[in-house]
């Protein structure tokens, strides 16, 4: 490192160094692509996309065209796993409540 002579290169060296160590906080998180995430959370990649843009997914930044999202097996990751399981639950609830319904009003003399 360079030698700080006054306090206008001070404040120039702590600048760079904010800089240079946010970007080595960058280089290290590994980001996965909206497929993978979508994959890992039992979403449809579109679902994914829209709650990036809506700021629903903490870290999700979008390079170019495309959404990157932190790998971490954090606790939103877990959350959406959770939801989707119990949606999934209740809707094959619905779909069997649905039949029966459906079973009822084909019987004979029922309007």
């Amino acid at each position: 490192m360079s030698e700080v002579t006054d306090v206008q290169d001070l404040e120039q060296f702590i600048a760079e160094y904010k800089k240079n160590k946010q970007d080595d906080e960058a280089a290290d998180i590994r980001y996965m692509s909206v497929a993978e995430y979508a994959e890992q959370t039992q979403r449809s990649p579109v679902t994914v996309r829209v709650m990036c843009q809506k700021g629903k997914i903490k870290g999700a930044v979008k390079f170019g065209k495309l959404w990157r999202i932190p790998v971490k097996e954090s606790s939103d990751m877990q959350v959406l796993k959770s939801e989707n399981t119990r949606l999934k639950e209740e809707n094959a609830a619905l779909r069997e409540r649905l039949g029966c319904v459906k079973a009822l009003l084909d019987l004979p003399g029922v309007v």
